[in-house]
């Protein structure tokens, strides 16, 4: 994939299955294809974020200027959602072994600020780790998704 041969410093951990789902917020186009990937990295978050950012532009991804519709359509759109640090090596696997990392800068927030709201996000998500903890709000990935199901359907009905 494009994220492995980018970095060596980037390994796929585990991938959720694709969802299609409708547009968000700029709804006057074609339907998008969504999903989460757990990775292991020695990158930093920018860091990290600046890899992203080259696997989109080599997709084609227009960038702010080119044609740029904001949430328009667009041939991939890379997130960090969650980002955690490791203290223990040796034990990756063990979830009391992880550090969420909360930040707050102009080029990038951890956790993403909108993932709560979007169950295109949450649903891949919840199929890799239904039981991770959000940083800031202490909910799971699965209460936050059973939240907004609910929300749904109370709006629809």
């Amino acid at each position: 994939t494009h994220l492995q041969t980018l970095s060596n410093d980037i390994s796929i951990i585990r991938t959720s299955y694709l969802h299609e789902t409708p547009p968000m917020y700029y709804t006057d186009q074609s339907k998008f294809l969504n999903g989460a990937i757990e990775i292991h990295t020695n990158l930093e978050p920018l860091d990290l974020l600046r890899e992203l950012k080259e696997v989109e532009k080599q997709m084609g991804r227009a960038l702010a200027g080119d044609n740029y519709i904001k949430n328009g359509p667009r041939p991939i759109d890379l997130d960090i959602l969650l980002y955690s640090h490791l203290t223990d090596e040796k034990n990756r696997q063990s979830e009391e072994q992880h550090t969420m990392i909360v930040m707050n800068t102009p080029a990038l927030q951890i956790p993403h600020p909108r993932m709560q709201e979007r169950e295109f996000v949450l649903k891949p998500l919840a199929e890799l780790n239904k039981e991770l903890v959000h940083p800031l709000t202490n909910q799971t990935v699965q209460d936050m998704l059973k939240n907004l199901l609910n929300e749904n359907s109370q709006s629809d009905g």
